[in-house]
This record gives C-alpha cells, sequence and structure tokens, in this order.
C-alpha cells in the first residue's frame, strides 16, 4: 500500500491508484479506508463515475443500499464524466451502473424501473441476451427478494481479474 499511497500523493488525479487502493483495502476488511481514499479520489475528481461505482458498491457490501442508491445514482447522472461515451470503459461503468441499479429498484419493489434500468443495459449491450428473459420476468411482475439478494451477492462477489481495468459485473445469472 505505501506505493500506493505515494502514487496518489504525487498524482491525485490518477483514478486507477484510488481505484486500485480501494479494492485492495476492502479485499483486506478495510472499508472504512477504502471509503475514506474514495472520498480523497473524489475530492481531486468530483463526480468521476468510476470512483463513484467503488464508491456504491463498497456501499452494498456494508449492506446500506440507500446510500449505495444515492451514489450509484449520482454516477449515472455524472456519466460519462470526461470519459468518451463511446469508449469501452465508459461503457462498461455504465453497465455496471444499471446493473446494481436495477437490482437495488428490485429489491424496493421497484420492478419497472429495474425493467427499465436494464433495458438500457441492454440497448447499450445487445449481445446480453440473457437480460431479455429477465427483463420480461420483471415486467410481468415476477421477482422475490431472495433470488434479488443472490444475484447482488453474486455480482459483488466478481472480482477484477488484474488491478489496472475493472471487470464488468453486469450479467445477471438466469
Amino acid at each position: 500500500m505505501p506505493y500506493l499511497q505515494f502514487t496518489m500523493q504525487l498524482d491525485p488525479t490518477n483514478q486507477e491508484a484510488f481505484l486500485v487502493a480501494a479494492y485492495w483495502l476492502q479485499s483486506m476488511g478495510e472499508m472504512t479506508r477504502a471509503e475514506e481514499g474514495l472520498r480523497n479520489g473524489l475530492m481531486q475528481d468530483p463526480g468521476n463515475p468510476s470512483l463513484l461505482i467503488e464508491k456504491g458498491k463498497l456501499h452494498l457490501r456494508q449492506n446500506d443500499c440507500a446510500r449505495a442508491a444515492r451514489v450509484l445514482d449520482a454516477a449515472l447522472a455524472s456519466w460519462p464524466g470526461s470519459a468518451d461515451p463511446g469508449g469501452d470503459q465508459a461503457r462498461l461503468d455504465r453497465g455496471e451502473m444499471l446493473t446494481y441499479r436495477a437490482l437495488l429498484h428490485e429489491l424496493n419493489g421497484n420492478l419497472a424501473m429495474a425493467a427499465d434500468m436494464l433495458q438500457q443495459e441492454l440497448n447499450l449491450f445487445p449481445e446480453r441476451t440473457a437480460l431479455h428473459a429477465r427483463i420480461a420476468s420483471l415486467r410481468a411482475g415476477q421477482t422475490g427478494h431472495s433470488p434479488v439478494l443472490q444475484r447482488l451477492q453474486e455480482a459483488l462477489a466478481k472480482r477484477p481479474e488484474h488491478m489496472g481495468r475493472r471487470i464488468p459485473s453486469s450479467r445477471l445469472p438466469e
């Protein structure tokens, strides 16, 4: 972690350093320090969608769905930030935001909003064909909190394969 701290001090605009530090701190159970690091990153780059996504996921891991929803809404509102909206990482970020937000809407019983979020994700990634069935079931009013919580836990359990890029966790299990 000293290297990451040095990197963040040397270049406080390096969002990847804040994301990597938050990942490792969370994996060590240091949620408070991870949140503090993300807050510092957001002070340097307010509204950065990638940092907001990670902060939203941190709140989800802390079982604070209301805070996670607010942060993810802020991430959606600030997307794409300074990134190219057609760029791969910006698109992956948006897909991830939509997935988590859909799960939270579903958990709160707002199935229409959950379906709308997943439809936006499907429009962004037409190859995610499993979303068709999920959207249809939500529009038909079919859900249950246990499967929603299971999908949320599965999505949160996915870890990046390497530190430089986050892997999207937006594929819902069928």
